[in-house]
């Protein structure tokens, strides 16, 4: 289980960890249950926000999530270069 700022919920004073379904792709959530129907919300011990887990985590979280994001568009350019000059090589080879 990968943990997201997006799984972490307040709910009637209390946090709760959301562990949802995680398709094939993984774009529904960042754990996993057997079926789609069956999340599940698992209290986090009051300790946790006593020390500052919930909201210091989460931050970090959404900033770890944020830069993944950003290296993902990163690495989706560089291959498209790396093919469109890969592509310009082998056609100047072929003249």
């Amino acid at each position: 289980m990968r943990l997201a700022a997006r799984n972490l919920r307040l709910r009637d004073g209390i946090w709760y960890l959301r562990v949802a379904y995680l398709d094939i792709n993984g774009d529904r959530a960042d754990a996993s249950v057997k079926t789609e129907a069956s999340p599940r919300y698992v209290p986090l011990h009051p300790m946790l926000n006593a020390v500052g887990f919930t909201t210091a985590e989460a931050a970090r979280v959404e900033e770890l999530e944020r830069e993944v994001r950003e290296l993902k568009k990163a690495n989706e350019i560089l291959r498209l270069a790396s093919a469109y000059f890969a592509q310009a090589e082998l056609d100047r080879r072929n003249k």
